[in-house]
């Protein structure tokens, strides 16, 4: 029965998912590393998990661009965020199968972060 429902589509706006990552990429100078974290993405927030879950960092959707009916298909949004008093942009998508979760908070000098994640699933949140 799990397997079944992993094949429904899952709307990104409709569910809570989880995005599990193993591998990052640094876009202010292309270093690519393996690294484990996972986002947990709903239509009010992002929560990103690092360290085993034992470090979370909470993004709050201030608005969306675009729509995306089913994850398991080629399709991206972003979503506009606030980390505190810190706004960016989270951008999930899939394009030829490939997974992406892009963190972009460069406009916030010293705390800047411009982050590509590579996705290996997602999955309904439990």
């Amino acid at each position: 029965m799990v397997a079944a429902a992993t094949l429904q589509a899952q709307n990104f706006s409709s569910q809570s998912l989880d995005w599990l990552v193993t591998e990052t990429e640094n876009l202010k100078n292309a270093e690519r590393t393996n690294y484990v974290c996972s986002f947990v993405s709903s239509a009010a927030e992002v929560k990103w998990l690092q360290k085993n879950g034992t470090r979370t960092t909470t993004f709050t959707v201030q608005s969306t661009d675009g729509t995306w009916p089913d994850v398991l298909q080629d399709g991206s949004i972003t979503l506009h965020v606030m980390r505190g008093t810190d706004a960016g942009t989270i951008t999930f998508s899939r394009s030829k199968g490939q997974l992406e979760v892009l963190l972009d908070f460069s406009a916030t000098g010293t705390q800047a972060i411009r982050q590509k994640f590579f996705v290996s699933s997602v999955q309904p949140h439990k």
